[in-house]
């Protein structure tokens, strides 16, 4: 059942990557949003 899980984790994850490969504007925004918020005076 672990392993089924593991499996389960790994391929939803590599999914999510293509679909952010496949969608670099919304890689852009995300990677933008994240760099804001990581600014100490955002």
């Amino acid at each position: 059942m672990k392993s089924f899980n593991r499996r389960d984790f790994l391929k939803t994850a590599a999914l999510t990557g293509v679909g952010l490969s496949m969608n670099p504007g919304l890689n852009f925004a995300e990677q933008k949003v994240k760099f804001q918020r990581s600014k100490p005076n955002g």
